[in-house]
């Protein structure tokens, strides 16, 4: 061998191990998606209830009505109430369409991805990584599947030191208690 084709030679070889070793981080790195993906779409369905405490210039009989009358408004039924004056609300909880879809979409991509990657390492796979792609669905079936579900609020509504005000507490969904504050006027306290 002459040293220009040794050069040349070794060029090669250098070149295909730094190649394989971009596929194998390529390849590493998708894992690492799918993975977190795989976790973002199981957190999508978790239950999120939080308690918190808000004050209303309202008198209490008025708080409330107005509020019984807005959860009624949003499909939930009064199942119960107790001597303490803890009043539980039930509905259905609904799946957003626009999350089904982002989920649906994510999922997608992830798999395309995985697959590109496989069909780089094995070529000889042809087509067939992309059967992946038909897993993508899955991701949007899990939350819907999990968001629908029957969701409680429990209320209590009494009267606080200050003369006309009123205090609210309340245990229910994170999403449904951000909505509460503007919509009733409220402002929220530290439990």
């Amino acid at each position: 061998m002459t040293g220009t084709a040794a050069i040349e030679l070794t060029g090669f070889t250098d070149a295909l191990i730094s190649g394989q070793v971009t596929v194998v981080s390529t390849l590493i790195m998708t894992v690492l998606l799918l993975i977190g993906l795989f976790f973002f779409i199981r957190a999508s369905g978790k239950d999120r209830i939080e308690i918190r405490r808000y004050v209303s210039d309202r008198p209490v009989e008025e708080m409330g009505q107005t509020l019984q009358g807005y959860l009624l408004e949003r499909a939930y039924q009064l199942t119960e109430t107790d001597e303490t004056g803890l009043a539980t609300f039930v509905g259905q909880a609904q799946p957003s369409g626009f999350l089904t879809g982002l989920l649906t979409l994510l999922a997608g991509v992830g798999l395309f991805c995985m697959a590109l990657v496989l069909q780089v390492l094995k070529p000889e796979l042809g087509p067939l990584p992309y059967v992946l792609l038909v897993g993508s669905p899955l991701g949007g079936w899990y939350y819907r599947k999990k968001s629908t579900r029957e969701e409680s609020l429990k209320v209590r509504v009494s009267e606080t030191d200050r003369e006309g005000q009123t205090r609210l507490d309340i245990q229910g969904h994170r999403d449904e208690l951000n909505l509460l504050p503007d919509l009733l006027q409220l402002e929220e306290i530290e439990v």
